[in-house]
């Protein structure tokens, strides 16, 4: 498995449609989405499972497990998924174009550890959020929606650390980012 594609849910029927679409609009094919669920209360399971009988084809897992918050959601669903790159989207999130996952597959290289681009986000203002230096990684974090990691990187830095309470997935990217042997590219947008 090439990718796998993480979405956590949380009463999120409001909007997992829209993200689902776009996963399932992907011109690449060589993915799975691992959906992490903290027990939804509304009609986020109805919605899923009406989803995986229109697109049979798609290879959805869905997970219910109790959680103690976002970053642990992200390393249950790391431990559940099984893909050679981790991709995390926000359960209102949307992949940017339906060749997002051929775009990114084919920049892709034995050599690469980590691979990032900008995000588009309305919450941003725009476009976020170009190269990162040591010196910006300090004072801002890297999108995860912007990011597909090598399961070897979270081998090798573990997973997200729980006891961060907001900014898990910045702590993590500072442990990757500043470790020379990772190899961390920039994709230039379009």
């Amino acid at each position: 498995m090439k990718f796998s594609i993480v979405v956590l849910t949380l009463n999120s029927a409001e909007f997992i449609a829209p993200c689902l679409e776009s996963i399932a609009a992907q011109s690449f094919s060589d993915f799975e989405v691992v959906i992490q669920d903290a027990f939804s209360t509304d009609e986020t399971i109805n919605l899923i499972n009406s989803f995986k009988i229109q697109f049979p084809s798609l290879k959805l897992n869905v997970c219910q497990f109790r959680d103690s918050g976002v970053y642990d959601a992200m390393n249950i669903a790391l431990d559940n998924s099984s893909g050679e790159w981790i991709y995390f989207l926000g359960s209102d999130d949307r992949l940017f174009s339906d060749k997002t996952l051929e775009l990114v597959s084919n920049q892709l290289s034995s050599n690469i550890d980590v691979l990032y681009g900008d995000v588009l986000s309305p919450h941003f203002g725009g476009r976020y959020n170009g190269k990162f230096t040591i010196e910006k990684i300090f004072s801002q974090n890297i999108c995860h929606q912007s990011l597909f990691v090598h399961r070897s990187v979270f081998k090798k830095h573990g997973k997200f650390n729980t006891r961060f309470t907001v900014a898990a997935d910045w702590d993590h990217n500072l442990r990757w980012f500043l470790d020379s042997t990772i190899e961390v590219v920039m994709v230039n947008p379009v």
